[in-house]
C-alpha cells in the first residue's frame, strides 16, 4: 500500500516536471521565431526586471465585487489595473501605476476599438501601458492607441510554464488578470493583493461580469446577452481550467522568489491563492501611516 501511494505521488511529480519542460521548450522554440526588431522591443522589459523588489502592490481587475469595496485609500499604491478599469470613479482620485490590455478586440481597428481607447485616454494620464507584442503592437503604431513611451509590450503564447522573464518569450495567458499578475511578480511586488478577481461566470451566467454596467466595448450586440447565449458552458469550462493552470503557474513562480499573493477579493471562486480581508489590510495602511 505504501509503495502504491509513493509511486502514484513520483507519477504526479514527474508528469508536472515533463509539462514544464515541454511549456519551456514550445516558449523557446517559439522566442527563436521573434525577429530582430521584436527581440530589441522586448529588451525594453529589462527596466521592470525586479523593480519594485519587496514592495506592496494591488491587482485590480473588474469582477463585480469592486463595486462594493472602497479602493480610493489605494492611492499612493503600486497598483496595476485592467481592461475597463477607466470606467471606475478612483481614477478621478488617483491613477494606476500600470494599466494591463491582452482582449484580441482591443486590437482590431473596430470603429468600438478606437473609442473604446480615446474614452481610456481622457480618463488615464499617467499609467505605464503593457499589451501584447503580437497583436498589439502594428495596432498600436497604426492606430495610435496608446503613447510610444508609456507602452510596453509581452511575448506570450503557449502552455503555463515557469519562463516568466518579459524579455524573452513567456506562456500565454487566458486572461488579463494572469497578465497583469506576471507583471507584478516580475517586478518583484511583494506582497501582492488580487481585488475583483471573482472567477464566478459559471454559476451566474446571466449576471453583469464586471464592477459597471454594459460590455467593455460601447455599441456591441454581446454587451447585454448572458454568457450562455455567447459561449457554451462546455467552453467556459475549458477556459477556467487554462486560466487556473496559469495561476498555479505564477503561484509556483512567485514561491520560488518568495513573494506572497493573497486573494483579497470579496467572495469569488478563486481558491488558489490564500484569502485575506481587504479591510483589515486597509485598517493596516492607514495604522502604518499614521505611525510615521
Amino acid at each position: 500500500m505504501l509503495y502504491q501511494i509513493i509511486a502514484k505521488s513520483a507519477v504526479r511529480i514527474l508528469r508536472g516536471v515533463a509539462a514544464t519542460i515541454l511549456g519551456i521548450s514550445r516558449s523557446l522554440d517559439r522566442s527563436l521565431l521573434l525577429s530582430k526588431n521584436e527581440k530589441k522591443i522586448l529588451k525594453r522589459n529589462a527596466h521592470f526586471k525586479n523593480l519594485h523588489a519587496g514592495k506592496r502592490a494591488f491587482v485590480i481587475v473588474n469582477g463585480p465585487s469592486l463595486a462594493d469595496q472602497n479602493i480610493e485609500p489605494l492611492g499612493g499604491e503600486i497598483t496595476f489595473v485592467a481592461s475597463g478599469f477607466y470606467k471606475h470613479e478612483v481614477n478621478k482620485v488617483w491613477q494606476p501605476t500600470y494599466y494591463c490590455l491582452s482582449d484580441p478586440l482591443f486590437f482590431n481597428g473596430s470603429d468600438e476599438c478606437l473609442s473604446f481607447f480615446q474614452e481610456m485616454r481622457n480618463v488615464i494620464f499617467n499609467s505605464i501601458f503593457f499589451i501584447p507584442l503580437f497583436r498589439g503592437y502594428r495596432a498600436n503604431k497604426k492606430f495610435r492607441l496608446l503613447p510610444d513611451k508609456r507602452t510596453f509590450y509581452i511575448a506570450s503564447a503557449g502552455e503555463p510554464n515557469g519562463q516568466l522573464d518579459m524579455t524573452q518569450m513567456v506562456q500565454g495567458f487566458k486572461s488579463v488578470s494572469s497578465f497583469a499578475l506576471a507583471q507584478a511578480i516580475y517586478m518583484g511586488c511583494n506582497p501582492i493583493y488580487l481585488l475583483g478577481f471573482d472567477h464566478d461566470w459559471l454559476a451566474n451566467q446571466g449576471v453583469d461580469k464586471h464592477f459597471y454596467k454594459g460590455g467593455i466595448l460601447k455599441d456591441r450586440p454581446s454587451n447585454n446577452r448572458p454568457l450562455s447565449e455567447l459561449f457554451t458552458y462546455y467552453s467556459m469550462m475549458q477556459s477556467g481550467i487554462q486560466l487556473w493552470r496559469n495561476y498555479f503557474s505564477l503561484k509556483r513562480n512567485a514561491k520560488q522568489s518568495g513573494i506572497k499573493i493573497y486573494n483579497a477579493t470579496r467572495g469569488g471562486y478563486l481558491d488558489v491563492f490564500e484569502r485575506v480581508e481587504y479591510e483589515k489590510i486597509i485598517e493596516g495602511l492607514y495604522k502604518h501611516k499614521s505611525l510615521k
